[in-house]
């Protein structure tokens, strides 16, 4: 029986769904951009996750930092309880997600959304009355 070994770069797998709940994670694990061009929903809440991947100098974490925010198909995002006290705006580079849980972080992210949803909604309008 063939199986897919994630050493060979045309190893692909149609994985929609990654739950890494509870593992104590301090980052988000490189190992969900494997699935960069099928997952739809991605479980990373209760762990340490202090930030999202964000543009950087280190040259090995390139890839990711470069492609967290390509997961395209990315239609939910669980980040609850973790320890987010801002959200990159790279963030808006999710086009297709529907629901993004970032409860039980801290009080500036709250505000970050409330910001991020005005945004939008006037983007709507303006998208509306042009169109």
């Amino acid at each position: 029986m063939f199986r897919c070994i994630p050493i060979f770069k045309g190893c692909n797998r149609q994985v929609e769904y990654v739950d890494k709940r509870h593992c104590s994670l301090p980052t988000v694990p490189e190992d969900i951009l494997r699935y960069s061009r099928s997952l739809e929903e991605l479980l990373l809440d209760a762990n340490h996750i202090r930030d999202l991947p964000k543009l950087c100098v280190l040259i090995e974490a390139r890839f990711l930092l470069q492609n967290f925010f390509r997961l395209h198909r990315l239609r939910r995002l669980g980040l609850s309880d973790n320890e987010i006290h801002r959200l990159p705006p790279d963030i808006q580079n999710f086009e297709n997600l529907v629901e993004l849980d970032v409860s039980r972080n801290g009080e500036f992210i709250i505000l970050l959304l409330f910001f991020l949803f005005y945004v939008y909604a006037c983007c709507l309008f303006i998208k509306s009355v042009f169109v």
